[in-house]
């Protein structure tokens, strides 16, 4: 059986990295974020960008909520200012449940921009104490799986780094692993390709409807 070294997760998913995730769900909290990852090693922050109102963006927060539930991740904070509608408890919830230790912050009620600092680098410091403990093991390589993503869009992506990259995850597929890449555009004129490669007709039409949408 292959294996590789991997973070095993309380979900039954295996990461090969072992980040903290300082996640900001507005971007006026991103510079607190980025204060507190600068003082808490392996940390990596995530910010919405879009907007710090919840309602009718529930796929943004499900986007939220499964950037943290990535293998890589071992544990998250979750940061808002406080004076927009996202509860930092709405992200923070599902993520606990996958077994990831989580915790919150919100600025408002930490009383200022310092205070919420020093407390979110204690929080942040306490999960990833708990994540230094988790130690790789031999996991299967059917739990590996992949993210990939196009190159830069120049002149050599096409002949160059796409190949590459295709060619590996070819080669870790049939190790019996998993790639998904996103960037439907970039499969422009690949479709009679991908159809022929589809492990049914059903995939192969849903690849073509949605390359052409």
């Amino acid at each position: 059986m292959k294996t590789f070294k991997g973070y095993q997760r309380a979900d039954g998913s295996v990461g090969i990295r072992n980040h903290i995730l300082i996640m900001a769900v507005d971007e006026c909290a991103e510079g607190i974020a980025r204060a507190i990852s600068d003082k808490v090693a392996n940390s990596v922050v995530v910010t919405n960008y879009n907007t710090c109102m919840y309602g009718g963006n529930e796929e943004m927060i499900a986007t939220m909520i499964n950037t943290a539930c990535n293998p890589n991740v071992a544990g998250a904070l979750v940061i808002a200012m406080g004076c927009g509608s996202i509860d930092p408890e709405i992200v923070a919830g599902p993520i606990s449940e996958t077994g990831r230790m989580v915790d919150t912050l919100t600025c408002i009620k930490a009383k200022g921009t310092r205070s919420t600092i020093s407390v979110g680098i204690e929080k942040a410091s306490i999960i990833a104490k708990e994540a230094e403990a988790c130690e790789r093991v031999d996991a299967p390589i059917e739990k590996l799986f992949v993210g990939i993503k196009c190159g830069g869009s120049d002149t050599s992506s096409g002949i160059a780094s796409n190949p590459s990259v295709g060619r590996a995850a070819d080669k870790l597929v049939d190790m019996g692993a998993s790639a998904v890449a996103g960037e439907l555009l970039e499969l422009l004129g690949c479709e009679d390709i991908l159809r022929n490669r589809a492990i049914s007709t059903e995939v192969a039409d849903k690849i073509e409807r949605l390359i052409s949408e």
